[in-house]
């Protein structure tokens, strides 16, 4: 659940041996990055450009900022695993251990940044479901769209939703750095399949202390799991149109002429709309065309996926990510919290009485 966080401590007895002298003589671990109190630290594991922790202190030894993804850091940027309570630790002991920091003396760090995300495999290709979220909670949210994701915000939080295969792909392809067996493993088992990204970003002390109730190390290490249900309660202020309203997300690099057509085809449907097109389907003489555009038309799937049935597919990753770490038991005793939640329920209630 825990992506990318600050970490920050002014506590002179926890750091004061975090001195310049210790990074360098640890070169093989920690590497200069933009000044000579700033350093980066790669995971041993994970040697790649953007898997790291980016590890500052100031000359007087009073201060220490940890940033960055240690998620990514922990598992490598070509992976879609979110962490368990049990992963998180893991990475925060390996984490500890390059510092020599005890975790006693790690909780009183404070948070002064935290993104709360999930990877959901769903049902309903990305650029359908992005077309279909239209707002989030209230007026106050700015919205940020651009083709390759949606984002609302205000100044203390910021949810935030995109295609995370492509994502992963896209920075490698950029960079042509598909060289492993591992990697390209990754985009066989992925390419077909649809992962919604979602993250929820709070930033300042008192944001986060407010809005988790805890603006410390220790604080986010006893509540972990709270956070599957923060996730949840604030996914369902996502506001979805009941229908797709835009034109379907389309790259036309390199496709095809069918795949042009396809979409071109598409694009008169979606613009169209069900009335017109029944009108005109129906004054086709020819039979076989008349079948194929209907079928067409029908595969389509209007209102085949909604905001229920992106709850749903929430709900299950919920369950699934905690089921995958062993924890069984917690799944059985979350997943009611979730389908007790008042919104989930009007929402079914609703789509239950209009399929009667």
């Amino acid at each position: 659940m825990v992506d990318n966080v600050v970490f920050w401590s002014n506590n002179y007895m926890l750091i004061r041996h975090l001195s310049k002298s210790f990074f360098e003589e640890r070169n093989d671990m920690f590497m200069k990055f933009n000044n000579e109190y700033t350093f980066k630290l790669v995971s041993l594991e994970n040697k790649t450009s953007s898997a790291f922790l980016r590890i500052q202190i100031n000359e007087f030894g009073t201060y220490l900022r940890i940033t960055g993804s240690i998620r990514k850091w922990y598992y490598g940027e070509s992976s879609l695993r979110d962490f368990s309570k049990n992963d998180f630790m893991k990475a925060v002991e390996l984490l500890l251990a390059t510092l020599d920091i005890p975790l006693e003396s790690f909780h009183q760090f404070f948070i002064c940044s935290i993104e709360v995300g999930m990877n959901i495999k769903s049902t309903e290709k990305y650029s359908n479901i992005i077309n279909m979220i239209i707002g989030y909670k209230s007026n106050c949210y700015e919205a940020v769209t651009y083709r390759e994701y949606k984002k609302f915000q205000i100044a203390s939080f910021d949810i935030k939703i995109y295609d995370k295969f492509n994502e992963i792909i896209g920075q490698k392809k950029q960079r042509k750095y598909i060289k492993t067996l591992n990697e390209t493993s990754f985009i066989d088992d992925n390419l077909r399949k649809n992962w919604l990204r979602i993250e929820l970003k709070i930033v300042k002390g008192k944001n986060i202390e407010g809005r988790l109730g805890y603006k410390t190390v220790g604080g986010l290490v006893e509540n972990f799991n709270d956070l599957y249900l923060y996730f949840w309660n604030n996914i369902q202020d996502l506001q979805f149109s009941d229908k797709y309203n835009q034109i379907p997300v389309f790259d036309s690099k390199n496709k095809s002429d069918k795949e042009m057509n396809d979409y071109l085809r598409n694009v008169g449907i979606y613009t169209l709309g069900v009335d017109a097109v029944n009108q005109m389907v129906s004054k086709l003489k020819n039979r076989t065309l008349r079948g194929r555009l209907i079928k067409k038309y029908e595969s389509l799937n209007f209102n085949a996926y909604n905001k229920l049935s992106f709850l749903n597919n929430t709900m299950g990753q919920i369950a699934l990510n905690i089921i995958k770490s062993d924890r069984t038991s917690l799944a059985k005793e979350l997943v009611p919290i979730l389908r007790a939640n008042s919104t989930y329920n009007t929402i079914r209630r609703n789509a239950t009485k209009s399929k009667q």
